[in-house]
């Protein structure tokens, strides 16, 4: 019998080529690619088997039939290592992402091991092939060399399907096709034997998989030619789930923005070249990632050195990086401060971990560290706490669960609650009531702040529909807009179309500003101009916390003020004049004065006497749900005004 082998040839010219530069190119130091090296291996080794004994087997009268025998062997136990290995990737590369249950491993060896047993049954009875003087003769069980391999491809298409939504879009296209060329190759090979075709397919196969999940060109940053944050979480999961312990060092250009802005795009960029390759010849054993904004980490395996020698390169690569940059240009100085990680820390979720970095490296690039620091057991609980908070915030958005409470605003002269403030609360099950003070910031930052506004808004408004009529004497509600919110240049829009859909007068709704949303003033004038044509009223929250003076407070259409609580506090620890003169000041051109922070009846009465218009705080009333407000007010509504001076302000 005589076998075309030029097909063969081709294809092992080929796979030298890729897998000769697959190895001068750097790569993650996750399992993976050890797989990936396996298969790619293993395909040249049943690659090289196949033509020496196809070859064998066409020329068997050179050869005695013992050696005829042996060699075949090994193509035929390649043959099926090759396909157990295939299902094995299969098996890793979900395993990137999730902990894979034992039973899939233990699966395929049983069932490689059964498979070997039939192919070395051929020793003894010739079930699969037979050598004799006249050469190779398949056996009655040969089609089991075509039945493991779709044994092997079916359980791995089941496994892909199974865990499709923890494989990245990329690689389970990439992987799904090369298993439809392996099934395809499966079928030429039964229909044209006498072609050795089945290894082309499987060369074809591995392309596939390098192109579109191991070419290190998809993981590598232009600028610095290191890998990406994106690898970087790659590497992260893929060692928590094997239990892979390693240091960690991030290195963080403080004021990156700035920075880049003095300096310029093109010198940056060189000199973020020069850090790359200064990085990556310290920590030749490491692994280098750039993330974005001028931060770099270093991820140390445990196993590859003493901690020692940590301490050592981390010391070294701080001082240089803190010395000048020269470039063709510019000498560039910056200023890097580094985190460390180190593997005892006791974080159980990947998802956790990788927060944590992303958290510090941000602080880090905004100029908020500014001096290094080792990671610790309490930085992690600290932002574990925040992460968990970040998720029950996404939850209670999307399930509309943010809670409207309602603080009292108490007119001064008469004691009567005539407005109150909107205050967004949030309870989880695990969590409890969670304050703004915690879940705003998250939210500014993450850009869910919208979203909370918008629910802020239409809660608001649906309580002013149902029980606006009960409250007679509730003039108004206030509701904050953040600094955020006054940039959107949709907020126009909802805060039109929301109060139209309940039936409610904007004039009712006050909006209170932070001086904060003052540092583009155009931009804010504007949203405030077209906000007041649909009846809006203004007041300036927190005045005194930050840079707001009288004249800027000109030019903007504000009526009203409220002096931030710290403000009044610091009054009445310290009295002077500028706390009255300023309250004077605001009342003669004609605008509302609202007091925070009230706690004590003598600070109320003094307050009064400087012409607050409006009185809030806890002397009368902490934010409460909206059924405790209305039988709040109502309470208050009943009483003369004697008694309101003299009731108990619980």
């Amino acid at each position: 019998m005589t076998w075309n082998l030029s097909f063969s040839l081709v294809t092992a010219v080929m796979l030298c080529i890729l897998l000769g530069y697959y190895a001068l190119s750097p790569r993650l130091p996750i399992v993976l690619n050890r797989f990936f090296v396996t298969l790619a291996v293993l395909e040249m080794l049943t690659l090289a088997s196949d033509i020496i004994s196809t070859w064998m087997d066409m020329n068997h009268q050179d050869f005695p039939v013992w050696l005829l025998t042996a060699v075949n062997m090994v193509y035929f136990l390649l043959y099926v290592t090759r396909s157990y290995a295939t299902y094995a990737y299969t098996i890793s590369l979900v395993g990137t992402r999730k902990k894979m249950p034992a039973f899939y491993k233990m699966g395929g060896w049983i069932l490689v091991s059964v498979f070997w047993l039939v192919m070395l049954s051929s020793l003894f009875t010739g079930a699969v092939f037979t050598i004799d003087q006249e050469g190779y003769h398949s056996g009655p069980l040969y089609p089991a060399l075509y039945v493991q391999m779709f044994v092997f491809l079916i359980l791995g298409l089941q496994v892909l399907i199974h865990f499709w939504t923890e494989i990245h879009d990329t690689a389970f296209y990439g992987i799904l096709v090369s298993y439809a060329v392996l099934i395809a190759g499966g079928f030429f090979r039964f229909a044209f034997s006498h072609f050795l075709l089945m290894d082309t397919f499987y060369m074809l196969a591995i392309m596939i998989l390098y192109l579109t999940i191991h070419n290190v060109d998809l993981h590598r940053e232009s600028r610095t030619m290191l890998f990406d944050y994106q690898a970087f979480e790659q590497v992260v999961r893929e060692h928590q789930n094997f239990g892979i312990r390693y240091y960690l060092i991030g290195f963080m250009n403080c004021n990156y923005k700035e920075t880049r802005q003095i300096y310029g795009g093109l010198q940056m960029d060189k000199v973020l070249s020069q850090i790359g390759k200064f990085l990556r010849e310290t920590f030749r054993s490491s692994t280098v990632y750039y993330e974005r904004s001028g931060c770099f980490l270093v991820m140390i395996e445990e196993k590859h050195v003493q901690k020692q020698a940590v301490s050592e390169l981390l010391a070294k690569a701080a001082r240089r990086l803190n010395e000048p940059w020269n470039t063709e240009e510019a000498r560039v100085y910056l200023h890097f401060v580094n985190g460390q990680m180190s593997p005892d820390l006791q974080i159980h979720s990947v998802d956790l971990e990788l927060e944590a970095i992303r958290n510090i490296l941000e602080k880090g690039a905004n100029g908020e560290i500014d001096r290094d620091f080792v990671v610790d057991q309490r930085t992690i609980e600290k932002i574990l706490r925040e992460f968990t908070v970040k998720k029950a915030l996404s939850d209670a958005i999307q399930k509309d669960a943010l809670m409207v409470y309602l603080q009292p605003i108490v007119e001064a002269s008469t004691g009567r609650i005539v407005g109150a403030e909107a205050l967004s609360r949030m309870q989880d099950p695990g969590l409890g009531i969670i304050q703004p003070g915690e879940f705003i910031p998250l939210a500014e930052r993450s850009g869910s702040i919208m979203q909370i506004g918008k629910q802020v808004l239409e809660k608001t408004c649906r309580f002013l529909r149902d029980h606006g009529k009960d409250l007679p004497g509730l003039e108004f509600i206030n509701i904050n807009l953040s600094p955020i919110q006054c940039m959107d240049h949709e907020l126009a829009e909802i805060f039109r179309k929301v109060p139209q859909t309940y039936g409610v007068d904007p004039v009712r709704l006050h909006l209170e500003i932070t001086e904060e949303s003052m540092v583009d003033p155009e931009v804010l004038r504007g949203q405030m101009e077209l906000l007041g044509q649909y009846g809006y009223i203004f007041a300036l929250d927190d005045y005194g916390s930050g840079y707001a003076n009288q004249f800027r407070i000109k030019a903007y259409p504000f009526s009203g003020i409220k002096l931030d609580m710290n403000t009044v506090w610091a009054h009445f620890k310290d009295p002077d004049t500028i706390l009255p003169n300023t309250v004077k000041a605001f009342l003669g051109r004609g605008l509302t004065v609202t007091a925070e922070g009230v706690e004590t009846e003598e600070m109320a009465r003094q307050l009064t006497e400087m012409g607050c218009t409006y009185l809030q705080g806890y002397y009368f009333s902490k934010p409460v749900p909206a059924d405790a407000f209305i039988e709040y007010v109502k309470r208050n509504e009943a009483m003369d005004p004697v008694e309101r001076d003299v009731s108990d302000r619980s």
